[in-house]
């Protein structure tokens, strides 16, 4: 009778221990579901993002992220704009010759549409965040519509992302790149007058 018990305990101790475990895989399901990334961090991935320019001024810069990384977009001022090329001088490739710009996006404007200019809002030079300014730091110096400038260095940018020469020598060190180049222009498309999709092309 004795061993019948313990056979009955050791069942009930069985049925028990696996009845907890259904119940604590169940809640670390339902704790890991809370979990799932939302739609705020998917836009961390590669995953396409909308982003609605109609209520952006004239001068307004906005930040947010795809793909991991930081992108800039920037309503220019269309006068200024027009007056672009007058900085070639001073640009180290005024015309992305030695890094070409996507097929997608005007030469010297650096965009699909002349009025906003998209790009990755890190520097070319090592990668730092970008800052925005109407007065070039460096050369206490002014050009119409700003200019972005590399928080860490003296990198320096006009309103179409095309660095300056003066601030384009990347130094002497062996970890720094040869040559400081444009800002990069991201995936990007219009899908409405107003409205962009980051991480596709046209």
């Amino acid at each position: 009778m004795e061993a019948g018990n313990t056979n009955t305990r050791k069942m009930l101790v069985l049925g028990v221990s696996a009845f907890a475990l259904m119940g604590a895989g169940f809640v670390l399901a339902v704790f890991f579901s809370s979990m799932s990334p939302s739609e705020a961090v998917l836009s961390d991935t590669k995953r396409p993002i909308k982003v609605h320019l109609g209520d952006m001024m004239i001068g307004e810069l906005i930040k947010l992220k795809w793909a991991g990384s930081p992108i800039i977009i920037l309503r220019r001022d269309l006068s200024n704009v027009a007056k672009l090329p007058e900085l070639n001088s001073l640009l180290s490739d005024p015309s992305s010759e030695i890094d070409p710009d996507p097929d997608y996006v005007q030469s010297g404007y650096r965009s699909i549409k002349s009025e906003y200019f998209v790009a990755y809002g890190y520097s070319t030079h090592c990668g730092c965040t970008l800052g925005f300014s109407e007065e070039v730091k460096s050369y206490m110096t002014k050009i119409d519509g700003g200019v972005f400038f590399d928080v860490c260095h003296i990198a320096t940018y006009d309103t179409a992302g095309r660095v300056l020469a003066a601030s384009a020598e990347p130094g002497p060190s062996e970890l720094l790149p040869p040559r400081v180049a444009n800002l990069f222009i991201p995936p990007h498309r219009y899908i409405a007058d107003d409205v962009i999709l980051i991480g596709e092309e046209p």
